[in-house]
């Protein structure tokens, strides 16, 4: 595999040497990638351990996901065409998705698909700031229709909260209606959370005894809110995080299995990983809100967020 050169990586891997994190049992323990049409995911029967890889089928399927994301992935400049929307209103609304999803305990890939979808929307129709939120929020109900099981209070839940805001239960079913029009009823889409379910079969989440999986989905949370860095794919945004966990929990950040997977080598990731990391002070701010703080224990420790923003600062 080739290596990145030492000022190239230096301070992404020599800050954290010596840094050991209290690692606590995964929120992602059972992944829920999304499906397409003609391709599904299951469990990998072949045994790749961290530095070593061998053929594989984990690789195919990461080779298809990759080019059908290329068509459904949000355009990275849609704000031009939306006239009545800031970015920092679609910062606020995402925040707003990721505290409901946290609240309602819906799986962790739900979040990520119903951010696409609402992105997506945002590509193609212009919308009112008062309907954003609508938009939102029905979002993550298709989103829930798709990933979730035994969903219905749920959804109830959500339907009232929308109509504790004015909005009618016709504005409702016709705003539904339009969503999966316009997207061609194609939803089930291949997300970041779906490269990160891929990346996790073929090296396992289990690391030098340390577990990365809630690691790597906390930083791809965070990546969410930030309209910056639709300019990548999901794919790249999953590789990005994955890349960080692995160096927080002090492992080889991109192993042998990962480059031959993805075709992707260290010095492709880097910049992706200093792009996320970029985003530091944001994801520090969001460690205020309590429902972060209840689905990710470590937005306690100054510690983590000490060794986060020593990686930025020498990246």
């Amino acid at each position: 595999m080739k290596h990145l050169k030492e000022n190239d990586l230096n301070g992404i891997m020599l800050l954290v040497k010596a840094t050991e994190l209290v690692t606590t049992p995964s929120i992602g323990e059972s992944f829920h990638a999304a499906g397409q049409d003609d391709v599904s995911i299951s469990p990998s029967t072949i045994t790749v351990d961290d530095d070593n890889i061998s053929c594989s089928s984990q690789a195919i399927t990461m080779s298809h996901l990759i080019s059908v994301e290329l068509s459904t992935s949000p355009r990275p400049t849609y704000m031009i065409g939306q006239p009545s929307l800031t970015i920092e209103a679609r910062a606020g609304v995402v925040l707003l998705l990721m505290k409901l999803h946290c609240t309602h305990q819906f799986v962790p890939e739900t979040l990520s698909l119903a951010v696409n979808i609402l992105d997506r929307i945002l590509t193609k129709k212009s919308v009112t700031e008062r309907d954003l939120k609508l938009f939102g929020v029905m979002s993550l109900i298709i989103a829930s229709k798709l990933l979730d099981t035994y969903q219905e209070l749920k959804l109830e839940q959500l339907l009232e909260y929308l109509s504790s805001m004015s909005y009618t239960k016709n504005e409702l079913i016709h705003t539904e209606q339009e969503i999966l029009e316009r997207l061609n009823y194609r939803v089930s889409v291949p997300t970041a959370y779906t490269f990160l379910y891929v990346c996790m079969e073929i090296t396992g989440r289990i690391v030098k005894n340390k577990d990365i999986t809630k690691d790597a989905s906390f930083i791809l949370d965070s990546t969410l809110p930030r309209y910056h860095l639709l300019e990548y794919m999901p794919s790249e945004i999953a590789f990005g995080s994955i890349f960080i966990a692995r160096i927080l929990n002090g492992a080889n950040p991109w192993s042998e299995a990962l480059a031959t997977s993805t075709m992707l080598s260290e010095e492709d990731i880097v910049p992706i990983a200093r792009s996320i990391l970029s985003t530091i002070t944001q994801v520090k701010c969001m460690s205020e809100f309590r429902w972060m703080k209840d689905k990710y224990d470590k937005l306690n420790d100054e510690v983590y967020y000490q060794t986060l923003r020593d990686l930025h600062l020498c990246a």
